[in-house]
């Protein structure tokens, strides 16, 4: 949809129309970001009942603080149909036997994270849907803060930066991811083409390059902010879970320079930016052999570093690998950034 239509449709009330423009929005693409603008746009969307704007709501919410009005935008998300809501819900309740019911309500529609936490007896929840809107979010929800940082080394750069997704954004992606995982894959050195290969043996998934999630693209803004380059030079945002015993063996994350071609018009991976989803139980960590250099997972915490050196060529000392996870299970979501623009927007 060109975006002229799309305002136009706006502008008559079309709730997903308005939720694309927030999109838009966030790429920085024909529409200026601001804040204040993108709120008063979802608020519109969730006046006719529109379930992701509902749901984004509550995670902006969420973000500022603002727990009760968090959950009564969930809790209508969830009476407009969409199971990750009630997932949400969970994650924020105060008390543990309301958690168990409303994790095995989730559970019974699909969302196979909160199946996980729960007595497959549990009995199913209740949800309480307020019968009007909450307040509108504080503006604030979009800024992208500072985080504690840690210098490994400057060029090219090797950091860490805590704190990037809270325990709700990690949550959310997780359960946004789960259905869609599959095995990993390699790309053939020779063809180009993926395969499998026993160097990786993790699932994954990348979600859609027009992905409609609100929030998932706001997310993505952080790691861009960090990376210093535009969102619409990221690759698709891949999440990655590791079993016990799974691991990638060490690899660079350039491409080769005879690999890219004319289909690739976006040229070398320069940055990397990686979260950690979750707290691993035993192994895991993110292994830099050439540099000495181990990174132990940390629930929120991003790990961002150049494939490349100031004049572009590859820098093989970001050879890396994930080590094996020894007990519990890791995930991670994943972002590379090209040269030049990789997405429509």
């Amino acid at each position: 949809m060109q975006i002229d239509e799309m305002r136009k449709l706006a502008a008559e009330g079309d709730p997903e129309s308005l939720c694309g423009l927030v999109l838009f929005a966030m790429g920085e693409v024909d529409v200026a970001f601001d804040s204040a603008s993108n709120i008063e746009l979802l608020m519109r969307a969730a006046q006719s009942g529109f379930a992701p704007a509902l749901r984004c709501l509550g995670l902006a919410a969420e973000a500022t603080g603002a727990r009760e009005d968090a959950c009564q935008w969930f809790a209508l998300a969830w009476s407009r149909g969409d199971p990750i809501a009630i997932a949400l819900l969970a994650c924020l309740t105060e008390q543990l036997m309301d958690r168990q019911h409303l994790h095995a309500l989730a559970a019974s529609v699909g969302i196979q994270s909160s199946a996980r936490r729960v007595d497959k007896k549990a009995p199913l929840a209740e949800v309480a849907v307020p019968s009007r809107l909450p307040s509108a979010p504080d503006p604030s929800c979009f800024e992208i803060g500072d985080f504690a940082t840690v210098v490994y080394r400057e060029r090219p750069r090797l950091s860490t930066h805590h704190g990037v997704f809270s325990e709700l954004d990690c949550e959310y992606v997780i359960a946004l991811a789960e259905p869609a995982l599959s095995p990993s894959y390699v790309n053939d050195a020779v063809s180009g083409r993926p395969i499998r290969h026993p160097n990786r043996s993790s699932q994954s998934m990348a979600f859609p390059g027009h992905d409609g999630d609100l929030w998932l693209r706001h997310l993505q803004r952080r790691l861009a902010r960090l990376a210093g380059l535009p969102l619409l030079n990221a690759e698709r945002l891949a999440v990655l879970r590791y079993g016990v015993g799974e691991e990638y063996r060490p690899h660079r994350d350039y491409l080769r320079v005879g690999a890219i071609g004319e289909a690739d018009r976006a040229g070398q991976r320069l940055t990397t930016a990686f979260c950690y989803l979750n707290d691993v139980e035993a192994g895991g960590e993110t292994d830099f052999p050439e540099l000495s250099i181990t990174i132990t997972p940390e629930r929120g915490r991003v790990v961002l570093f150049d494939n490349v050196n100031a004049d572009g060529s590859p820098d093989s000392t970001t050879l890396h690998a994930g080590l094996p996870v020894r007990r519990g299970e890791k995930w991670l979501a994943t972002s590379w950034f090209r040269e030049s623009r990789f997405r429509e927007f």
